[in-house]
């Protein structure tokens, strides 16, 4: 049985296939819906924290970092060192805090985008110091392999001097691990635990649900829906957030 990875990991294998490495989504969907699932992981480790200002307007949320020492997590330490990077480059956030919506786009990004970049290892302006890879702890569990990719397969490439690399889940199964185990979850009407039920936020969110959840009948996405409810505030601050970040631009490839 494959093993369980963190959040972000399940939902970048979720997001791609085997044959190829193609992901199932356009890159601002898929950008937002990575980026999300990475903070979701600094909340869940407490290296952030979030809070309403003016305890009224969705705009004033923001993100403060915490004294939590950095994980031992070499893509979390990565994060952390690159959101640090940016707000002593751009001092306008202020010293109280950072608006939720404006990390999640300026993880997003536009084109080569920075939370892909944490996943597959290049940032597209070199300010920061290279990446170690979301993908390392899904291929030291063998749920992802890296590569040289044929010429002729069209795939996501990154470019870092003169090298192109591909990433692949390992197996053909390994991709729609996450989602069949959750679709069989829901099935069975058993109860989801948290990382699952974030998961299936992040599928709505980017509506990779319509790929990965289809086959769920409408009383299997009510039940769904209704385990959604239970997610944590910060969670669901972090999933609200992001939804507004993508607005209408969702759309499968």
């Amino acid at each position: 049985m494959a093993k369980l990875l963190r959040l972000a990991d399940e939902f970048w294998l979720s997001a791609h296939d085997q044959l190829g490495g193609s992901c199932a989504l356009k890159d601002r969907p898929f950008g937002v819906g990575l980026g999300t699932a990475l903070l979701c992981e600094l909340v869940k480790g407490r290296h952030i924290v979030l809070a309403n200002l003016s305890e009224t307007g969705f705009e004033n949320w923001q993100l403060f970092l915490t004294d939590v020492p950095w994980p031992a997590d070499d893509t979390l330490y990565e994060l952390l060192f690159m959101m640090c990077d940016e707000v002593q480059r751009l001092p306008r956030h202020g010293p109280l805090g950072q608006s939720i919506s404006e990390w999640i786009a300026f993880l997003a990004g536009d084109g080569p985008d920075r939370a892909r970049a944490l996943m597959e290892g290049v940032f597209d302006d070199g300010r920061y110091a290279p990446a170690r890879r979301v993908g390392d702890r899904a291929i030291e569990k063998g749920r992802l392999t890296r590569g040289v990719p044929p010429v002729a397969v069209p795939v996501i490439r990154w470019k870092m001097s003169g090298r192109t690399a591909v990433h692949v889940p390992r197996q053909a199964n390994d991709a729609c691990w996450a989602s069949a185990g959750i679709a069989t979850a829901v099935r069975q009407r058993r109860a989801l635990d948290e990382q699952s039920l974030l998961l299936t936020e992040l599928y709505s969110l980017t509506q990779l649900d319509r790929i990965v959840l289809q086959t769920l009948d409408p009383d299997e996405v009510a039940f769904l829906k209704d385990q959604q409810s239970s997610i944590p505030a910060d969670y669901r601050t972090l999933i609200d957030h992001a939804n507004a970040v993508l607005g209408n631009t969702v759309m499968t490839g």
